[in-house]
Protein backbone atom coordinates (compact mmCIF):
# COMPACT_ATOMS: atom_id res chain seq x y z
CA UNK A 1 0.00 0.00 0.00
CA UNK A 2 1.03 3.62 -0.36
CA UNK A 3 3.49 4.69 2.33
CA UNK A 4 4.61 1.18 3.22
CA UNK A 5 8.16 -0.15 3.03
CA UNK A 6 9.75 -3.58 2.77
CA UNK A 7 11.34 -4.70 6.03
CA UNK A 8 13.31 -7.77 6.95
CA UNK A 9 12.13 -9.97 9.75
CA UNK A 10 15.46 -11.86 9.87
CA UNK A 11 16.60 -15.05 8.13
CA UNK A 12 15.71 -13.66 4.71
CA UNK A 13 12.01 -13.24 5.56
CA UNK A 14 10.51 -9.92 4.46
CA UNK A 15 7.16 -8.20 4.87
CA UNK A 16 5.50 -4.93 4.05
CA UNK A 17 5.23 -2.53 6.98
CA UNK A 18 3.94 0.96 7.68
CA UNK A 19 6.02 3.74 9.18
CA UNK A 20 5.12 4.30 12.80
CA UNK A 21 3.91 7.78 13.60
CA UNK A 22 5.01 9.56 16.72
CA UNK A 23 4.11 12.84 18.28
CA UNK A 24 1.39 14.44 20.31
CA UNK A 25 -2.28 13.75 19.62
CA UNK A 26 -4.55 16.78 20.00
CA UNK A 27 -7.46 15.82 22.26
CA UNK A 28 -9.25 19.16 21.95
CA UNK A 29 -9.09 22.92 21.79
CA UNK A 30 -11.25 25.63 23.40
CA UNK A 31 -11.01 29.30 22.43
CA UNK A 32 -12.28 32.29 24.44
CA UNK A 33 -14.64 34.76 22.79
CA UNK A 34 -15.63 37.09 25.69
CA UNK A 35 -18.94 35.25 26.16
CA UNK A 36 -18.05 33.53 29.43
CA UNK A 37 -15.65 32.85 32.27
CA UNK A 38 -14.76 29.24 31.44
CA UNK A 39 -13.17 27.12 28.71
CA UNK A 40 -13.59 23.36 28.87
CA UNK A 41 -11.99 20.56 26.85
CA UNK A 42 -13.49 17.06 27.06
CA UNK A 43 -12.34 13.77 25.58
CA UNK A 44 -9.60 12.82 28.05
CA UNK A 45 -9.56 9.20 29.18
CA UNK A 46 -7.21 6.59 30.62
CA UNK A 47 -5.51 5.94 27.25
CA UNK A 48 -2.70 8.26 28.35
CA UNK A 49 -1.25 8.64 31.83
CA UNK A 50 -0.03 12.18 31.10
CA UNK A 51 -1.64 15.05 29.20
CA UNK A 52 -0.04 18.34 28.15
CA UNK A 53 -2.17 21.47 28.42
CA UNK A 54 -1.15 24.71 26.71
CA UNK A 55 -2.80 27.99 27.72
CA UNK A 56 -1.95 30.88 25.38
CA UNK A 57 -2.84 34.57 25.03
CA UNK A 58 -5.18 34.74 28.02
CA UNK A 59 -6.80 37.96 29.14
CA UNK A 60 -9.42 38.49 31.86
CA UNK A 61 -11.91 41.37 31.76
CA UNK A 62 -11.13 43.65 34.68
CA UNK A 63 -7.97 43.76 36.76
CA UNK A 64 -6.57 41.68 39.59
CA UNK A 65 -8.61 38.57 38.75
CA UNK A 66 -7.43 35.05 39.41
CA UNK A 67 -6.97 32.32 36.80
CA UNK A 68 -8.17 28.92 37.96
CA UNK A 69 -7.82 25.40 36.56
CA UNK A 70 -10.14 22.50 37.35
CA UNK A 71 -10.51 18.85 36.36
CA UNK A 72 -13.57 16.69 35.93
CA UNK A 73 -14.83 13.21 35.24
CA UNK A 74 -17.93 11.87 33.50
CA UNK A 75 -20.04 13.42 36.28
CA UNK A 76 -18.80 16.96 35.53
CA UNK A 77 -16.16 19.43 36.67
CA UNK A 78 -15.02 18.85 40.26
CA UNK A 79 -15.85 21.84 42.49
CA UNK A 80 -15.35 20.12 45.85
CA UNK A 81 -12.59 20.99 48.30
CA UNK A 82 -10.03 18.36 47.25
CA UNK A 83 -7.68 20.70 45.33
CA UNK A 84 -4.25 21.55 46.77
CA UNK A 85 -1.68 23.67 44.96
CA UNK A 86 1.25 26.02 45.30
CA UNK A 87 2.56 28.59 42.87
CA UNK A 88 5.94 30.23 43.24
CA UNK A 89 6.41 33.40 41.25
CA UNK A 90 8.78 36.24 40.62
CA UNK A 91 7.97 39.81 39.73
CA UNK A 92 10.46 41.20 37.18
CA UNK A 93 9.89 44.83 38.22
CA UNK A 94 11.16 44.27 41.76
CA UNK A 95 12.91 40.90 41.41
CA UNK A 96 10.89 39.79 44.42
CA UNK A 97 9.71 36.23 44.92
CA UNK A 98 6.54 35.13 46.58
CA UNK A 99 4.07 32.31 46.50
CA UNK A 100 0.39 31.54 46.75
CA UNK A 101 -1.33 28.39 47.94
CA UNK A 102 -4.75 26.82 47.85
CA UNK A 103 -5.32 24.02 50.34
CA UNK A 104 -8.60 22.14 50.37
CA UNK A 105 -9.94 24.58 47.78
CA UNK A 106 -12.28 24.14 44.82
CA UNK A 107 -9.64 24.89 42.13
CA UNK A 108 -5.96 24.96 41.21
CA UNK A 109 -4.72 28.57 41.33
CA UNK A 110 -2.62 29.43 38.24
CA UNK A 111 -2.22 33.16 38.71
CA UNK A 112 -3.43 35.63 41.29
CA UNK A 113 -3.37 38.63 38.93
CA UNK A 114 -4.99 38.83 35.50
CA UNK A 115 -6.31 41.71 33.45
CA UNK A 116 -7.29 42.71 29.94
CA UNK A 117 -5.31 45.85 29.09
CA UNK A 118 -3.84 45.92 25.59
CA UNK A 119 -0.38 44.90 26.76
CA UNK A 120 -1.47 42.25 29.28
CA UNK A 121 -1.51 38.55 28.45
CA UNK A 122 -0.87 35.26 30.20
CA UNK A 123 -0.10 31.66 29.44
CA UNK A 124 1.04 28.35 30.85
CA UNK A 125 2.24 24.87 29.96
CA UNK A 126 0.89 22.24 32.33
CA UNK A 127 1.30 18.49 32.62
CA UNK A 128 -1.56 16.49 34.09
CA UNK A 129 -0.78 13.03 35.50
CA UNK A 130 -3.52 10.66 36.62
CA UNK A 131 -3.29 7.43 38.56
CA UNK A 132 -6.92 6.57 39.33
CA UNK A 133 -7.24 8.12 42.77
CA UNK A 134 -4.90 11.08 42.50
CA UNK A 135 -4.40 13.63 39.78
CA UNK A 136 -1.25 15.71 39.94
CA UNK A 137 -0.41 18.68 37.79
CA UNK A 138 2.74 20.72 37.35
CA UNK A 139 4.13 23.29 34.95
CA UNK A 140 5.07 26.90 34.39
CA UNK A 141 3.02 30.05 33.97
CA UNK A 142 3.70 33.68 33.07
CA UNK A 143 1.69 36.89 32.98
CA UNK A 144 2.73 40.11 31.23
CA UNK A 145 1.40 42.99 33.32
CA UNK A 146 0.28 46.37 31.97
CA UNK A 147 2.94 48.21 33.97
CA UNK A 148 5.69 46.59 31.90
CA UNK A 149 6.81 43.76 34.15
CA UNK A 150 6.30 40.02 33.87
CA UNK A 151 5.07 37.83 36.67
CA UNK A 152 5.97 34.19 36.18
CA UNK A 153 7.00 31.02 37.91
CA UNK A 154 6.14 27.41 38.50
CA UNK A 155 2.98 25.67 39.54
CA UNK A 156 2.35 22.33 41.27
CA UNK A 157 -0.87 20.84 42.52
CA UNK A 158 -2.78 17.71 43.32
CA UNK A 159 -6.37 16.53 43.49
CA UNK A 160 -7.13 13.47 45.64
CA UNK A 161 -10.45 11.74 45.79
CA UNK A 162 -11.99 8.31 45.54
CA UNK A 163 -11.31 6.46 42.32
CA UNK A 164 -12.09 8.55 39.24
CA UNK A 165 -10.86 9.04 35.69
CA UNK A 166 -10.22 12.55 34.37
CA UNK A 167 -12.34 13.15 31.25
CA UNK A 168 -12.28 16.95 31.08
CA UNK A 169 -10.28 20.01 32.09
CA UNK A 170 -11.40 23.59 32.60
CA UNK A 171 -9.77 27.02 32.65
CA UNK A 172 -11.84 29.61 34.51
CA UNK A 173 -11.60 32.85 36.47
CA UNK A 174 -12.87 34.01 39.82
CA UNK A 175 -14.45 37.01 38.06
CA UNK A 176 -14.57 38.54 34.60
CA UNK A 177 -15.05 37.08 31.13
CA UNK A 178 -12.23 35.66 29.03
CA UNK A 179 -12.00 37.90 25.93
CA UNK A 180 -9.03 36.01 24.44
CA UNK A 181 -7.15 32.81 25.05
CA UNK A 182 -6.80 29.27 23.77
CA UNK A 183 -6.54 26.02 25.70
CA UNK A 184 -5.07 23.08 23.79
CA UNK A 185 -4.93 19.60 25.29
CA UNK A 186 -2.57 16.91 23.97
Amino acid sequence: DAGQFLQTNGSGVTSWASVATYGMVNVGTATADNSGTTLTVTGLDTTYRTYCISLTDFKVVGGGNQLWFRIGDSGGIKTDSNYHCHISKTNSSTTSYDGATVNAGNHFLLSDYGGSDADETGGAVLFLHQTGKTCTINGTMAWGHNSGYIQGGWFAGGYKSTSFAVTQVQMTTNSGNLPTGTMDVW
